[in-house]
């Protein structure tokens, strides 16, 4: 086991794909925002093998992720690209887009800018995937959740668990997309699933 492990992406890696596996076995090729550690690329890829799975993290992420999916040898995992959705996109017509743990992260104006980015990107008809902790009208789904928030508060750049209803109505009006299932998963996350 290397350091570059995220024990919890080991843990929701199976839960995700078992979600997600009737949709994601019709796709050809699919743009995973905030790739980390690539433990759920490596772990879809491997039982999607028809599946192009283009993996994308912050230029400074990139070098652990690059050695993780070589260290893989999957063919359909091919060199991670540098994203950061504050830019204009290099990479577009892709059938759907993937990102977990991502926006409780970001700060809001980067999560106004990923909306945007996805409508860049996407093909016309198309999918966003999200995973993660939500609030949901208006509340927390859990106590830890609440606390989770806090600390993510605490840390002063913008981070903060975002609202689902907010999420939903900005991808609505501002890329098409909407929101068609949401599904309750382990650790009081979510896995919200978007077309158009």
């Amino acid at each position: 086991m290397t350091e570059f492990f995220s024990a919890a992406a080991d843990r929701n890696k199976a839960p995700i794909l078992k979600v997600l596996h009737s949709r994601l076995k019709k796709l050809d090729r699919i743009l995973e925002i905030g790739s980390g550690t690539g433990q759920h690329a490596t772990f879809f890829a491997a039982q999607l093998p028809s599946l192009v799975w283009q993996c994308s993290d912050l230029p400074s992420n990139l070098p652990p992720l690059k050695s993780a999916l070589l260290q893989s040898r999957l063919e359909n995992l091919p060199t991670p690209v540098a994203i950061d959705v504050n830019d204009e996109p290099t990479l577009i017509d892709f059938q759907a887009i993937y990102t977990a743990n991502t926006l409780h992260i970001m700060d809001e104006i980067s999560v106004s800018n990923f909306f945007s980015y996805a409508d860049k990107v996407l093909t016309k008809k198309a999918q966003l995937f999200i995973y993660g902790p939500f609030k949901v009208n208006g509340d927390f789904t859990s106590e830890s959740n609440r606390q989770f928030d806090a600390s993510l508060r605490s840390r002063g750049v913008g981070s903060a668990i975002r609202e689902l209803e907010w999420v939903a109505a900005s991808l609505r009006q501002g890329a098409g997309l909407d929101l068609v299932e949401s599904v309750e998963m382990p650790a009081n996350n979510l896995l919200l699933t978007f077309e158009r």
